[in-house]
């Protein structure tokens, strides 16, 4: 816990498929088990576990969630991007960034934040000015890499000036984490929306 009562607000930046949501859920479980109730937030418009692909959303987790999603007991708010790609419309992503990261400012516990965020590597830079943009909508102390050199090197310069408490850590990728096919991919997708 910081000053004030304010948990910390740890964000997770990685590949598709390095285990970013994987690791938001254990931390998020931790600090239920702990008997807290922290935010998690979710900026993978790819996959939004609160919602349908092409949206963001955050909610504040009273129960633990098992790693395919269920459980959780969350009502969150969520804002519709409409796409399921960061290059499509950076601006208006911003600007719901922008809106989400101010209210979970408002709401944010003891318990802390917890930021998945959609895959960042060596795609295009308007993904990697998407995670940095959260970062500072967030007031992250915490950013976790997995498996990225330049991104972890890449945020240390760049939050240094706007973000100095900011730590960034690199991890490595979980042995246990497994790329899906795109066919699987495609048909969690779908299974999302019926949901």
């Amino acid at each position: 816990k910081r000053e004030g009562g304010r948990g910390p607000r740890a964000m997770i930046v990685g590949p598709s498929h390095s285990g970013k949501t994987s690791v938001a859920k254990l931390l998020v479980n931790y600090a239920v088990r702990l008997g807290e109730r922290p935010v998690l937030v979710d900026l993978d418009v790819k996959h939004c576990c609160f919602l349908v692909p092409g949206a963001i959303g955050a909610a504040v987790v009273s129960e633990t969630i098992t790693m395919d999603g269920k459980g959780g007991a969350f009502d969150p708010l969520a804002f519709f991007y409409g796409y399921r790609d960061v290059e499509s419309r950076p601006e208006l992503l911003k600007h719901l960034v922008a809106s989400l990261g101010d209210a979970v400012k408002r709401v944010a516990t003891p318990g802390g934040v917890v930021i998945d965020t959609s895959a960042c590597g060596a795609g295009p830079l308007p993904t990697y000015e998407a995670v940095l943009f959260a970062a500072k909508a967030f007031e992250v102390d915490l950013v976790l890499v997995i498996e990225q050199d330049r991104i972890y090197n890449d945020l240390k310069r760049d939050l240094s000036a706007g973000l100095p408490h900011a730590t960034v850590v690199r991890l490595p990728k979980s042995g246990g984490v497994v790329a899906h096919e795109k066919a699987f991919r495609r048909q969690a997708g779908r299974q999302a929306c019926s949901d």
